[in-house]
């Protein structure tokens, strides 16, 4: 794993040295909770963030990122850990009217010592059709060996100067595998429906703030009872910057 981190970070700050323009940004943000693919992955106050660098091309847009998870709250023995981080490289480019991305994650969990495991993912978005269709697959090959499949759209309304209102949903679909990674219930499945609202001001060209809220609701009903919380809403706060 350090190794893994390590050349993502030099990745992120290689721009220069290779003599290639990119475009850095990071964000930070709380949440009242942590939700993930319709189940509470954390039930309590956490802190966000994500350090971002895009190297762009006449081919495409070539983006590492990583990602961390932090609990912010009193009442677990984690408080002020990072208890997830995501180690992510993305490439995304456009074909006729689509867009279309390919990918890699890779999770980790340093406060609780479990094991990583690997995604590959691809995703096709219709960016110019009405509410921006994406269809989305990810594939963890390591420790679920199943597939994550998401279709969802959205739509950004222009509310006043630098604001604007974005509105999103999706629909997720689990292998066997999958379902039984992320509920214990191994089934084929349609497993969540995710919908979110974001408030977002463009403070200027370099800064940026948002708030929302997301609801998560699980689908299937053995799924549902494989679960405390089955429907389920977080709010956030965020800003991003960048440089």
């Amino acid at each position: 794993m350090r190794v893994t981190t390590a050349f993502l970070v030099l990745s992120l700050l290689s721009a220069s040295c290779a003599g290639t323009e990119a475009t850095r940004s990071t964000s930070v943000g709380v949440s009242s909770n942590y939700l993930g693919r319709g189940v509470v992955v954390h039930d309590g106050p956490v802190a966000q963030a994500s350090l971002d660098a895009a190297f762009a091309s006449e081919q495409g847009v070539f983006t590492t990122s990583i990602w961390a998870n932090m609990d912010v709250s009193s009442e677990f023995d984690a408080f002020g850990s990072i208890t997830e981080l995501d180690l992510i490289a993305d490439w995304t480019a456009n074909a006729g009217p689509m867009t279309w991305s390919a990918g890699a994650i890779q999770y980790t969990f340093p406060h609780s010592g479990a094991a990583l495991t690997t995604e590959l993912y691809g995703s096709l978005q219709a960016a110019e059709w009405p509410l921006t269709p994406t269809l989305t697959a990810y594939w963890d090959f390591v420790e679920a060996d199943g597939v994550y499949a998401t279709l969802g759209g959205s739509h950004t309304l222009d509310l006043a100067e630098a604001w604007s209102l974005t509105l999103a949903s999706s629909v997720g679909w689990m292998s066997s595998g999958m379902t039984g990674f992320n509920y214990g219930v191994s089934q084929d499945a349609f497993s969540d429906l995710y919908a979110t609202a974001t408030l977002a001001w463009t403070v200027d060209e370099v800064v940026g703030l948002n708030a929302g809220v997301a609801w998560a609701s699980v689908l299937d009903s053995e799924l549902r009872d494989a679960v405390e919380e089955a429907d389920n809403a977080t709010l956030t706060f965020g800003a991003t910057v960048g440089f």
